[in-house]
């Protein structure tokens, strides 16, 4: 049976900025591959939350996740 889990936090610019609207994206690092567990967005406080099946993410040999998060503005078209 596969569990779920959340990764949750605020994001936050260089300058201790809240970043409302932006989108985030969230993998599992592992040593040779990178595997997108999902998006989701900040909303206007820049907080976001991604629920995510285990099976997703862990392989019979990894009992661990190690998770690389990259945002950027919701608008930006690139």
């Amino acid at each position: 049976m596969a569990t779920t889990h959340t990764i949750k936090g605020t994001i936050y610019d260089q300058f201790n900025n809240l970043m409302p609207k932006h989108s985030v994206e969230i993998y599992d690092q592992d040593l040779r591959q990178v595997q997108l567990l999902g998006t989701t967005e900040t909303n206007a406080i820049g907080e976001y939350q991604l629920a995510f099946d285990s099976k997703k993410a862990l392989r019979a040999d990894i009992k661990s996740i190690d998770c690389l998060l990259y945002t950027s503005d919701a608008a930006d078209d690139s």
